[in-house]
């Protein structure tokens, strides 16, 4: 068996506020990443509730940047273009549904 690389991974998380279902459920996003070679950078996205930790992976893929540019910055803007997509709201809700459903059996 042949033993896996350690990678550096980098994190931020993204406050939401409080988007759940109930108000006192404030909502973020994790944004994990790491570099790559040719100026690209693998990026993870995840949302989660304070208190509950995370609850879905969302999406990840590699993304191209300029390296001059401030990474986290980048990153920040393609979760805001995500989340006005819809993205963590789907994400939120297949929860809430999954959670309604075990709460019935």
């Amino acid at each position: 068996m042949m033993f896996m690389k350690k990678e550096r991974v980098n994190k931020f998380r993204i406050n939401l506020g409080a988007i759940g279902r109930e108000e006192r459920e404030n909502i973020f996003i994790d944004v994990e990443y790491n570099y790559i070679k040719d100026n690209k950078v693998k990026v993870g996205y995840s949302i989660g509730i304070y208190g509950c930790g995370m609850i879905s992976y969302v999406v990840g893929y590699e993304i191209d940047v300029n390296l001059d540019e401030d990474i986290e910055e980048v990153l920040f803007d393609e979760a805001k273009r995500l989340h006005e997509n819809g993205y963590f709201y789907s994400a939120l809700e297949l929860f809430y549904e999954e959670l309604d459903y075990l709460e019935t059996m």
